[in-house]
């Protein structure tokens, strides 16, 4: 299915998925683009919004006025041709009065909306660094696609995920002595016996995605906690890009983290066995008569016979 968002009857963007279910609860949208900037324009002032499958109107609200947050998901969607792509996740926001009904039928159970506008500096840095730790989170439980010795995988990688993968790589060594492959399963898929390297390749990029997605993560929450206004805080997203002096300790704590993943790499790979030369050297018979064997002796001189 191809779904798309129709904003106020004239921006329109792709999604990477939707249900009705799951929109009703956490009111969050995952659009095919990057564009920040854009998005964020046209769904500043929110009339209506429609949902399409194809050609077919599958929703329709005016129940959201505006969006609350905005983060981009990394390597979060591959299409049919196997190309992956980031994505933004935008989270809409009711309309005040609906969120005021809501609340008075909850007996105040609602979640009210925030009202940023009212916040002091020191809790509107609260408020994004919470933001950022969530979006954080999300974008290492969403995975990512890792190519492998039969194609283009994907798998997620949350908790669950991250205990089921430490416990496969405890029985690498045992399914190489033994010639087999490693149980485990790609996102959505049955599971199945992966071959060593495979795993080793699944286990490695995502733990290295895991140290890069923490990294920049912490580095951005530094930035956050150094700015002193609210027009600086309110530009701060999880995704954008870190200042040089943040970026450089990110660079360098990657690659560390590099060095580090194929050092333990190399713990299972077999070792590797010097190769013969093709013509060995013969081996010297009398290694204390360094004379040229084709040198033939000169005999010596005698005096004529009188």
């Amino acid at each position: 299915m191809a779904y798309t968002l129709r904003v106020n009857d004239e921006h329109i963007y792709y999604l990477r998925e939707w249900n009705a279910s799951s929109f009703s609860c956490d009111h969050q949208l995952i659009l095919l683009t990057t564009e920040f900037s854009k998005v964020r324009d046209e769904l500043a002032d929110i009339k209506k919004i429609e949902i399409y499958d194809n050609l077919v109107s599958v929703y329709v609200s005016t129940l959201f006025d505006t969006f609350s947050d905005f983060a981009l998901l990394k390597s979060a969607y591959v299409n049919n041709e196997g190309m992956v792509s980031d994505c933004l996740r935008v989270s809409l926001s009711l309309k005040t009065d609906i969120v005021d009904r809501i609340s008075s039928l909850l007996d105040d159970k609602a979640n009210p909306i925030i009202d940023i506008s009212k916040m002091t500096i020191e809790d509107l840095k609260k408020y994004i660094l919470k933001q950022v730790g969530t979006a954080c989170q999300d974008d290492i439980f969403a995975g990512m696609s890792i190519p492998l010795s039969d194609g283009l995988k994907y798998f997620t990688f949350n908790l669950e995920d991250q205990q089921n993968l430490t416990t496969a790589m405890a029985t690498v060594k045992a399914c190489a002595t033994a010639g087999i492959g490693v149980p485990y399963h790609a996102s959505g898929e049955k599971c199945k016996l992966f071959p060593v390297p495979d795993i080793l390749t699944i286990y490695f990029t995502l733990q290295l995605m895991l140290t890069r997605k923490t990294t920049y993560c912490n580095m951005l929450n530094i930035h956050i906690r150094s700015l002193n206004t609210r027009e600086e805080l309110m530009e701060c997203c999880y995704g954008m890009d870190l200042p040089e002096d943040l970026q450089n300790d990110f660079n360098e704590i990657v690659a560390a983290s590099m060095v580090i993943v194929n050092t333990n790499l190399a713990e299972y790979m077999p070792p590797t066995q010097p190769e013969e030369p093709e013509d060995p050297e013969e081996p010297i018979e009398n290694p204390g008569d360094l004379s040229d064997p084709e040198e033939e002796e000169t005999p010596p001189e005698t005096e004529p016979e009188e």
